[in-house]
């Protein structure tokens, strides 16, 4: 768990390959915008009661959960899904 972390804008490139991890709370960032966060297949990154903005490209091969509800994904659909959630 990530939970009300200050995050150094240059951490570049995660990779989630096993288990879960969530960012909750108020965590300051993923670090460098430019740089991808990847959820390998069997793994999965679940956002929760966070109020961050989390610029980073996502490529997900994995699940991602946000809130309590699982929501099974490939490859780049999660960014497209979460800027439509930003834009509401």
């Amino acid at each position: 768990d990530v939970v009300g972390a200050a995050v150094d804008l240059a951490l570049g490139d995660l990779a989630i390959r096993a288990g879960t991890l969530n960012l909750a709370g108020v965590t300051s960032s993923l670090g460098d915008p430019a740089a991808t966060l990847t959820v390998e297949p069997g793994a999965t990154l679940s956002l929760s009661n966070s109020t961050a903005w989390w610029n980073k490209t996502f490529l997900v091969n994995g699940n991602v959960i946000v809130g309590a509800h699982p929501i099974e994904v490939f490859r780049e659909a999660v960014r497209d899904a979460l800027k439509e959630t930003r834009a509401k």
